[in-house]
């Protein structure tokens, strides 16, 4: 058995290359994901695993404006007349919402030790996840609320794993 953990952090004001200086949007989101792998072959260098992951991850999303009208739990222009907020039976993409969700990561992978403590492998798993967007507010008040969904999708690593042995 070998502990895993996965951390993922990124925030980025003035998403889109925003040239006004009266709007920040704000994107902030995090991931952890701590985990256990069980190797169950090993032969010669070749060494194969099972993982299992918890995934815990956040996004939170806003645009201040200091002359408009603001928005948190999402990024839409409240002010631009082709957006969401006209319309409150158009729903906002997800892509554009804050959310917050909880999930698992079931894996199959194989490493190759070239020696005692240096190794390469790669991973292939199913992730699934239940969330909750977040509220959609406009100068405080709740223009619409969250909701749950759910997301399930197969994942594969697009490099190598490098790692090593400490002991």
């Amino acid at each position: 058995m070998v502990p895993r953990l996965g951390i993922s952090f990124s925030i980025d004001d003035n998403k889109g290359g925003l040239s006004s200086p009266d709007v920040t949007e704000t994107v902030f989101q995090y991931m952890f994901t701590p985990g256990l792998e069980y190797h169950f072959l090993n032969e010669g260098g070749f060494t194969s695993y099972i993982a299992l992951d918890i995934i815990v991850v956040s996004r939170f999303m806003e645009r201040i404006n200091s002359t408009g009208r603001d928005v948190t739990g999402a990024l839409v222009d409240p002010d631009d007349s082709a957006n969401p907020l006209n319309d409150p039976n158009v729903s906002i993409p997800l892509s554009d919402r804050g959310f917050f969700g909880l999930g698992g990561y079931l894996a199959f992978g194989a490493d190759y030790h070239f020696s005692s403590r240096f190794y390469v492998g790669a991973e292939i798993g199913f992730q699934a996840m239940t969330a909750k967007t977040s509220d959609v507010e406009v100068n405080g008040n709740v223009f619409q609320e969250g909701f749950r969904f759910f997301d399930g999708s197969l994942t594969t690593t697009n490099s190598l794993r490098i790692g090593f042995r400490l002991f």
